[in-house]
């Protein structure tokens, strides 16, 4: 199917699928939405192989592979770029969502791109920033459908520093087993992402990246949605 990916950044909530903050005195901006992978029929479920971070204090900031990607993996990259709300692109990877996180004076850039892993994945991966201090992630997932991997999304939410929680707007899932994922990115320190969960089904989600500098943070958690539906 053809998915259609429709996001307002400046959408205010709808208190579905939330997380919370350890801190947030020095959070300026947060871009977060939910989306949903579809299973491959000729696999049972979709699995996490596994996670890779990175922070850098330069503009190139280098991810290693998630360890266990094999051929066919579906690889989720996750960056905030603070300093720049120029958009990045980044050959081999295909745009899922990319938008400014700020306003006025402090535009910074938030973007998540995947990419169907082939026979040879480099060791590691760079990626060339308009500004420095960025970072990233990148998660692997097996049993993805790899020609329609991204079945739907939600409108991404942003949230302004006296908010401590945060939350995507809700989603329904048109497949049972597929994999319901949440993805943030937050401009300034926080110390970490804690309580992922949706509404309904499937509830809390597993939480698999939590990095963070003194500049940006990413957030990456999921869960398999048994039956399709709301969440």
């Amino acid at each position: 199917m053809n998915v259609r990916i429709l996001i307002d950044p400046f959408t205010r909530f709808v208190f579905r699928g939330k997380l919370n903050f350890a801190t947030k005195s020095s959070i300026y901006l947060l871009f977060f939405f939910l989306f949903q992978f579809q299973i491959e029929t000729v696999f049972s479920q979709i699995g996490h192989r596994s996670s890779a971070t990175a922070t850098t204090t330069s503009t190139t900031l280098t991810i290693t592979k998630p360890t266990g990607t094999s051929q066919g993996d579906v690889l989720i990259l996750n960056i905030a770029q603070p300093g720049s709300n120029t958009a990045i692109t980044f050959s081999g990877w295909t745009l899922i969502r990319g938008t400014t996180i700020g306003s006025g004076g402090n535009k910074n850039y938030g973007a998540v791109f995947y990419k169907v892993a082939g026979s040879a994945e480099p060791s590691n991966y760079s990626f060339v920033l308009n500004s420095s201090n960025g970072v990233g992630s990148i998660s692997a997932f097996s049993g993805v459908d790899t020609t329609n991997p991204i079945e739907v999304s939600s409108t991404p939410m942003v949230a302004n520093a006296s908010q401590s929680t945060v939350a995507a707007t809700s989603i329904n899932t048109i497949n049972p087993n597929s994999a319901v994922v949440m993805m943030g990115q937050a401009i300034g320190n926080i110390s970490s992402w804690s309580g992922w969960n949706t509404a309904t089904s499937p509830g809390s989600l597993s939480e698999v990246v939590d990095i963070a500098n003194s500049s940006a943070s990413v957030g990456v958690a999921w869960a398999v949605k048994a039956t399709a539906g709301t969440t």
